[in-house]
C-alpha cells in the first residue's frame, strides 16, 4: 500500500524561495503579502505559508523508522539505553534534525581535527578563568585501574570574582606510568601548576592520607587539607570490624548472586511475584566509599525476595533472624555516614566550612543509648576513630576561619568557645594588614569617603563621623568590621553564602589581599 505523501512541499533555499514565488498565482480580488525584509515567504489570503511545513512534525511512519535506527544503533553499539535521556545526544539530535544534508565526521577526523581543536579551545577557557582567580585549590588523587594502569588526576577548584560562584576543573587526568613516590607526585604537580599558569596561586592541596601525596604536598611547600570524605570513610571501615562476621554473610550472599545467572533469575522472579522493584545486589569494595552501607541497605531491601529465593538456591547462606535484626540495628548508624559523604564530596557547595559543625553532629549521634553489644561496639569504635582523627580539629586555623566566615554557622559549629574566640581573634589580626585606609585603596574597593567639599563649619563633625563610620586606625576597622559581620543574623543552612553580602565583603579583604603564602581555602570544596 502506497504511503500518502504531504500535499505540499518544503521550500529548502533562498532561491528556490524566489521561485516558488513567481509561480504563485496573482488575483487583484485578494491582497497578496509580499517576501519579508528577511526574504522569508509570507502566507497569501487562503494559502498554507510556508513555516507550517518547516516546523511540521514528521509522518508517524518515519518516527517509526528513526525510532528502529536508534534502537539498533543502542543494540550495535553497546549503548547504555540512557543515551536518549542524554542532554547532550538529544541536543545533537534536535540540530541534525534542522540540518538535512549534514554528513557525520570520520573517525580520523574526530580523534585528529575536531578533537585538537574543541580541546585548545576549551583550554583557553579554563585558562582565561584561571587567570582572573586570586587563589586555587587543588585535588588530586592517583590509583591503579584494573589493567594494572596507573592513574593521577588533578582538578581545581576556585572563586568567580564576578559572581561570587565556585567553579571546578579538572586539569589532568592521564596514564602515569613512573613510580607513585613522594618525589615524583611533587615534581608532576609542580609541571601541571606551571602549564596551567597557577604556580603562585595554590592555597592548598586536598588528598587522601596517603604518604606518598601527602609527602609530595610537603615537598612542594603546599599547604596540605586531608579529604574529610576519606577520613571519614576510615573512620567506618574501622568501626565496621565490630561486625565483620555479619559483614563477611552478606558479602558471600552477593558475590554468590553476581556468580550464579540462575541465581540473579530466582531473585528477580521472586521480586516479582512480590510486586517489588527489580534491584541487583550491590557489592562490598573496601576502596569504595560507602559500598558497605549500600550492600547492606540493598540486602534489606531484598530480605523478603531472598527470603524466597535463597532457601531454595544455597540454604546454607541465609541470615538467620538475628543477623537481619543486627543489619537493620547498623544501617541507621552507618545512613549519616553516607549523607555526609555524599554532601561533601560536591563540587557546586561550599564544604569546609562545613567539617566542624558535621563532627560536632556525628559525635552527637555516635552518643545516643544502643543496647546491642554490636551496636555498643561499633559505635564505641567510631567514636574512638573520630576522637583520634577530629578531636582537635576547632584548633586547626584553616577550618575554624571558615566556619566563622560561613555566614551559615559562625559559632555553631564549635563546642569550645575559646576555640572560637580564638579563631576570632585571629581573623582580626589577619583583616589589619589588608582593611583600607588610604584614600587610593579604597577607592579600589569601592568604599565611598564621600565628596570633598568647600571649607565649612560642618567639617568638625563630618571629620568626627567619618573617624568613627571609617576608622583610620586599622585595628579599630578590623574589630569592627568582624564584629558587624558576626553580629549579623545567620543565614539559613539551605542557602548559598557566597552571595551574603558582608560575606562577600569579608571575602574581598581576605580572599584577595592575603600573600600567597596566607590565602585562604574556605570557599572551596573538599
Amino acid at each position: 500500500m502506497d504511503r500518502q505523501e504531504p500535499a505540499a512541499q518544503t521550500i529548502s533555499s533562498p532561491l528556490a524561495a524566489q521561485e516558488s514565488t513567481d509561480q504563485l498565482p496573482s488575483t487583484s480580488s485578494q491582497s497578496a503579502e509580499r517576501l519579508s525584509a528577511s526574504g522569508q515567504l509570507m502566507s497569501i489570503a487562503g494559502q498554507q505559508i510556508i513555516t507550517n511545513y518547516i516546523d511540521r512534525p514528521p509522518a508517524n511512519w518515519k518516527i517509526a523508522q528513526i525510532d528502529r535506527q536508534v534502537l539498533k544503533m543502542v543494540a550495535k553499539g553497546n549503548h547504555a539505553l540512557r543515551i536518549v535521556e542524554e542532554p547532550s545526544f538529544r541536543e545533537l539530535i534536535e540540530l541534525v534534525s534542522k540540518c538535512p544534508g549534514y554528513k557525520l565526521p570520520t573517525r580520523t577526523s574526530l580523534s585528529s581535527v575536531l578533537m585538537p581543536s574543541v580541546y585548545e579551545e576549551l583550554k583557553a577557557k579554563v585558562c582565561a578563568e584561571l587567570k582572573a582567580a586570586s587563589a586555587v585549590c587543588i585535588t588530586t588523587d592517583a590509583w591503579t585501574s584494573r589493567c594494572n594502569q596507573k592513574y593521577v588526576a588533578v582538578a581545581a577548584h576556585f572563586v568567580n570574582a564576578e559572581n561570587c560562584t565556585l567553579r571546578a576543573h579538572t586539569l589532568t587526568c592521564i596514564d602515569y606510568s613512573e613510580r607513585h613516590t613522594k618525589e615524583n607526585l611533587a615534581n608532576f604537580l609542580r609541571q601541571v601548576f606551571v602549564t596551567w599558569e597557577i604556580a603562585n596561586k595554590i592555597a592548598a592541596v586536598v588528598s587522601d592520607n596517603g604518604a606518598n601525596i601527602v609527602g609530595a604536598v610537603k615537598l612542594g611547600q603546599w599547604r596540605s587539607i586531608p579529604c574529610f570524605a576519606h577520613s571519614l570513610n576510615l573512620v567506618v571501615q574501622k568501626g565496621l570490624e565490630a561486625i565483620v562476621e555479619l559483614r563477611m554473610k552478606c558479602k558471600t550472599i552477593v558475590e554468590y548472586f553476581h556468580r550464579s545467572a540462575h541465581a540473579q533469575a530466582k531473585l528477580k522472579e521472586a521480586q516479582k511475584q512480590l510486586n517489588m522493584q527489580e534491584l541487583k545486589l550491590k557489592n562490598d569494595v573496601v576502596t569504595r566509599w560507602n559500598s558497605t552501607f549500600e550492600m547492606l541497605q540493598r540486602l534489606a531491601k531484598n530480605k523478603d525476595a531472598l527470603a524466597i529465593a535463597l532457601p531454595y538456591l544455597k540454604p546454607e547462606l541465609c541470615l538467620i533472624q538475628t543477623d537481619w535484626i543486627l543489619l537493620e540495628k547498623v544501617l541507621p548508624i552507618l545512613q549519616p555516614f553516607y549523607e555526609v559523604t555524599v554532601e561533601v564530596s560536591s563540587e557546586k557547595n561550599v564544604t569546609l566550612s562545613t567539617v566542624l559543625l558535621i563532627t560536632k553532629i556525628m559525635q552527637s549521634i555516635m552518643s545516643k543509648p544502643f543496647t546491642d553489644f554490636a551496636e555498643l561496639e561499633l559505635t564505641r569504635i567510631i567514636k574512638s576513630e573520630m576522637m583520634m582523627r577530629f578531636g582537635d580539629i576547632e584548633k586547626n586555623f584553616i577550618y575554624a576561619e571558615s566556619t566563622i566566615l560561613d555566614p551559615r554557622f559562625k559559632s555553631r559549629g564549635f563546642k569550645n568557645e575559646d576555640n572560637f574566640k580564638d579563631a576570632v581573634r585571629n581573623l582580626k589580626i589577619k583583616l589589619q594588614s589588608v582593611i583600607v585606609a588610604d584614600p587610593e585603596d579604597a577607592e579600589e574597593m569601592d568604599i565611598p569617603l564621600g565628596p570633598v567639599d568647600k571649607p565649612s563649619f560642618w567639617d568638625a563633625y563630618d571629620s568626627e563621623f567619618r573617624s568613627v563610620s571609617h576608622p583610620v586606625n586599622k585595628t579599630v576597622a578590623s574589630q569592627r568590621e568582624m564584629d558587624k559581620y558576626l553580629g549579623e543574623e545567620y543565614l539559613d543552612r539551605k542557602e548559598t553564602p557566597m552571595h551574603c553580602r558582608h560575606f562577600c565583603s569579608l571575602r574581598t579583604h581576605l580572599l584577595f589581599s592575603w600573600p600567597n603564602y596566607n590565602r585562604p581555602t574556605k570557599l572551596v570544596a573538599t
